[in-house]
């Protein structure tokens, strides 16, 4: 009897500090990354602007995931313009609130029945464009903020593949990961 009183006190304890420690996390995280692209924002645009066109550059794909899924509704381009995925890391959707070819996209995110924000900006710098992607996940619960900030840096690395993965398709027609994989492979075994 004294064990199992012990064992449910500190199953509580334990429980009791995880979302103690989930709740001293900040409820809102933001995930923006930034590249600059030898290009007009009008040349960006039609990449960014159709769910259907980021299988050319975003990070998740099916290389990455097999099981990944996708479907889209709504108009095939800008403002009401739907995504919806299926994977073994789960599933979601997205959706296109607003569009502009000289300032670039809004969305909304839902995954794991929570609404999100997202933007993909343009700003002109010099002969080409900054394109600024951000992520907002607002007020979270406990679970929620240690899961966050346990992979934030692994969202970044995503965010900061996925655009340089746009740079390269607008610059060169070509993402930069299939330059980079071409080039491991033997010449007369390209994929």
């Amino acid at each position: 009897m004294k064990v199992l009183k012990f064992l449910i006190i500190a199953a509580i304890a334990i429980l009791a500090g995880i979302f103690g420690y989930g709740y001293s996390l900040p409820k809102d995280v933001s995930i923006t990354r930034s590249i600059v692209i030898n290009a007009p924002s009008e040349s960006i645009h039609p990449l960014v602007n159709s769910f259907q066109a980021w299988r050319n550059w975003a990070p998740w794909n099916t290389e990455k995931d097999p099981t990944l899924k996708y479907t889209y509704e709504g108009s095939e381009e800008g403002v009401g313009s739907k995504q919806i995925w299926k994977g073994k890391d789960g599933e979601g959707n997205m959706v296109i609130t607003k569009s502009d070819p000289k300032t670039g996209i809004e969305y909304d995110i839902t995954m794991m029945e929570k609404k999100e924000a997202g933007s993909i900006v343009y700003e002109k710098e010099g002969e080409g464009t900054k394109v600024t992607w951000t992520f907002n996940s607002t007020d979270m619960g406990a679970i929620n903020r240690i899961f966050v900030n346990m992979f934030k840096g692994q969202l970044e690395g995503y965010f900061d593949e996925g655009l340089e993965d746009l740079k390269s398709y607008v610059e060169t027609g070509e993402k930069k990961s299939d330059k980079e994989e071409n080039a491991k492979v033997p010449e007369g075994e390209q994929k």
